[in-house]
């Protein structure tokens, strides 16, 4: 089952939900291309779903679709996995005894005041306990900058409340944590009826420097999959043992320390990487995350990275910053797309959210992706501004 709600729907999940013929649950107004030739259902459809399998496969497009889910689902297991994976707070409290050198506390709104910036073990990532993409997500180098970033973290989850509900991003409670330094990587897999995790994709992170925490560019390619995809699968094994996951999928966000140790920086439950990015595996590899979860299909990385060029493999979020625009009128997605040299797939995205384009593109090297992490994106942004541009 697939579980729909705005702001995307790509033209492949759309494909894959008709060649399939899966079941779809409808949980907002989001506007499906052909809805009549999908397999929906009602919502007394869904709970007789559940009520005949004890271990759902079940797919959200985005994490509003959670909510749908847990809120008609109350006592089900899926929906403790769910709740302990959306709310970062309670993740950390969960792995605290694997992870002892986690340093964080959890500061509700109205005690954000009251924190005394010299107590602060700097540099510190400041995030929403409940929250999505980098939308409100700060690091601070030191105590003078604290009133600052504060400012600016409350004036983003603002705006950011008028664009998505509660459930996804939610101002009440921060998470203030120590910086994990080392290598960042997101991870699209499932783990099978059996327990076992299948990794889909695996993409590094690329960062301006320390303080960024934009989601810009991910990336991937035969020498970074080689290297990585044993110690991941023993880190999703471990987190599928203590919780018993089973046909269960998710996109993990985690950091390589330099002494070689995965630390969970966050897991998503019951979803791959959001907007259809996780799409950048179909153009890399050829794995459809979506497919393979549904047909319980694994992946052979041996003959996948045999058969891979030596091209990096990369997607690019555009995205414009909400604290930067008085209004906006519009986008030059033709002359954005001028600046890539060898573009894939060029997606636009819906006008309501701050990420107006998708684009998957290859390289020879990382030469472009550095440039284009570096690009001003500012004059593709046809608006007023009102302060920092991207």
């Amino acid at each position: 089952m697939i579980v729909l709600t705005k702001p995307y729907v790509s033209d492949v999940l759309a494909s894959t939900m008709r060649k399939l013929q899966l079941p779809v649950v409808k949980a907002d107004d989001i506007a499906l291309v052909n809805e009549q030739e999908l397999n929906l259902l009602s919502e007394q459809d869904f709970y007789h779903y559940f009520q005949q399998h004890d271990t759902p496969s079940i797919l959200c497009n985005s994490e509003a679709s959670l909510q749908y889910v847990c809120n008609r689902l109350h006592n089900h297991p899926i929906t403790h996995a769910v709740n302990l994976f959306k709310n970062k707070a309670e993740f950390r409290r969960f792995m605290a005894a694997d992870y002892p050198d986690y340093d964080y506390r959890v500061v509700r709104a109205s005690e954000w005041e009251s924190i005394d910036p010299a107590s602060l073990p700097y540099p510190v990532i400041v995030k929403p306990a409940v929250g999505y993409s980098s939308i409100g997500v700060y690091r601070v180098e030191h105590a003078g900058q604290w009133h600052e970033v504060m400012r600016n973290v409350q004036a983003v989850l603002s705006k950011a409340a008028r664009m998505y509900t509660s459930d996804v991003i939610n101002s009440d409670v921060l998470i203030i944590e120590k910086w994990i330094d080392g290598s960042e990587y997101a991870i699209d897999a499932y783990f099978d009826a059996e327990g076992e995790p299948v990794i889909l994709n695996v993409f590094a992170r690329m960062f301006v420097n320390d303080s960024d925490t934009s989601d810009r560019i991910y990336c991937t390619n035969k020498f970074m999959l080689r290297e990585m995809l044993e110690p991941l699968s023993e880190f999703l094994a471990g987190i599928g043992r203590r919780l018993n996951l089973r046909n269960f999928p998710l996109h993990a966000e985690v950091r390589r320390t330099k002494a070689g140790h995965i630390v969970p920086v966050e897991i998503n439950p019951l979803r791959f990487a959001g907007i259809g990015t996780n799409e950048l595996g179909v153009h890399a590899y050829g794995i459809n995350p979506s497919e393979y979860f549904f047909l319980n299909m694994k992946p052979d990385w041996g003959n996948k990275l045999r058969e891979m060029d030596d091209s990096v493999y990369s997607f690019f979020c555009a995205e414009y910053d909400l604290n930067g625009y008085q209004s906006i009128r519009g986008f030059d997605h033709e002359g954005l797309k001028k600046c890539f040299q060898n573009v894939l797939e060029y997606r636009t995205m819906p006008d309501e959210y701050n990420t107006f384009a998708v684009v998957f593109y290859k390289s020879v090297t990382f030469l472009e992706n550095h440039r284009l992490l570096h690009m001003n994106l500012a004059p593709y942004i046809l608006s007023e501004q009102i302060g920092l541009a991207n």
